[in-house]
């Protein structure tokens, strides 16, 4: 529990639940080093999503990173002959913006579960994720996907690797004017983009979306990709996380590193997700390491405006306004009070817009409560 004493910001209050949250269900805190060689991030860029990453030249010449990403880290780091471990991070990580090409830094809150291979991990980490949003808002969704799904559906349109990438995206924008742009350039058959844009439409709460996908034609390893999330979601259903989990297919992630579940969490009042997660066992054997793993950041960066919306309507307990009082008059008073309220807070003027319990003024040397 938050100890009442500790005045803390919403966002601390966040990461207080949070990290109490994952401690409690088996995960340990993972501690990063705030600089690491850059060449392990070098060989791995695509998984940072095409962001910067900063970089400096230290003393013995070497090309270090200023913390660009957690995941990679503990990918690196983990010990092949361990079966199964869990962390969680709350940590800082410094990207170039793709756009604005300034230097960001970002909040993370994120857990990874190494050796997740089935489905009570994968219901283990949705959950939590459920319930880590739950903190900022009982008006959240997760949309999840699966790479399975999206992947072998283009592997049988014979597509290059650029033009899956700018599919991907279309796809993700579920833009039909820029899929009919584009499909102008290509020889995909009118079967083909029908599919497309049937798969486009596949976003809803779940029995909806699976009732869809019956009318579309699947191979097998997209009906199997269907299977496994509708299992996963008879297992949320059951435990009474069912409605806030939603379905949609053209949430992707690097196929060079993610494999099996993807998801994406939202909050009332946020534009964009603060969530994302998904399996990267592909990951984890580009170091060599045969562990599946699954997890997920929260982007606390993204929730700022909604933790810091109520900061101000924080009832304070006490408040002293001194004046022109001397300070030995103030500190004789201020003694007095601290011995009476947990919170004091001392302003030489009139607070203005910051509620209230107690408030005191020192006029003429006296102490007076209005």
């Amino acid at each position: 529990m938050i100890p009442e004493i500790l005045n803390l910001s919403n966002e601390e209050i966040f990461a207080f639940k949070l990290s109490d949250l994952y401690k409690n269900n088996g995960y340990k805190k993972y501690s990063m080093t705030k600089f690491e060689p850059y060449d392990i991030y070098l060989e791995h860029k695509r998984f940072l999503s095409n962001e910067g990453i900063l970089t400096f030249t230290d003393a013995t010449g070497r090309l270090m990173a200023l913390r660009p990403d957690v995941t990679v880290s503990i990918a690196k780091n983990t010990q092949s002959n361990v079966k199964e471990e869990k962390f969680f991070y709350d940590e800082y990580v410094y990207r170039i913006g793709k756009n604005s090409k300034e230097c960001q830094e970002i909040r993370q809150i994120g857990l990874e579960y190494i050796g997740a291979e089935d489905i009570i991990s994968e219901y283990e980490v949705l959950s939590l994720a459920a319930k880590s949003l739950d903190f900022v808002n009982k008006d959240y969704i997760i949309d999840v996907g699966h790479m399975g799904f999206i992947s072998s559906f283009l592997d049988e349109l014979k597509l290059t690797e650029s033009e899956q990438i700018k599919i991907l995206s279309i796809m993700e924008q579920k833009s039909i004017h820029k899929l009919e742009s584009f499909v102008a350039n290509t020889d995909l058959s009118s079967s083909d983009i029908d599919r497309i844009i049937q798969i486009m439409s596949l976003e809803g709460p779940f029995e909806s979306v699976l009732n869809k996908i019956k009318s579309i034609d699947c191979n097998p390893y997209m009906t199997k990709a269907v299977n496994e999330l509708l299992d996963l979601f008879e297992l949320l259903k059951s435990n009474n996380l069912g409605e806030h989990f939603y379905i949609d297919f053209s949430i992707n992630n690097d196929s060079d590193y993610y494999n099996g579940l993807v998801f994406r969490g939202y909050v009332a009042g946020s534009p964009s997700y603060v969530l994302a997660g998904g399996r990267y066992d592909k990951l984890m054997e580009k170091f060599r390491k045969k562990h599946p793993a699954l997890g997920f950041a929260i982007y606390i960066t993204n929730l700022k405006s909604i933790l810091h919306k109520n900061e101000n309507k924080k009832i304070t307990e006490a408040i002293l306004v001194y004046n022109d009082a001397d300070k030995n008059t103030v500190m004789e008073y201020r003694k007095k009070l601290q011995e009476k309220h947990k919170q004091l807070l001392i302003l030489k003027h009139m607070p203005e817009n910051i509620p209230y319990e107690h408030l005191y003024i020192i006029k003429n040397d006296e102490l007076e409560e209005l």
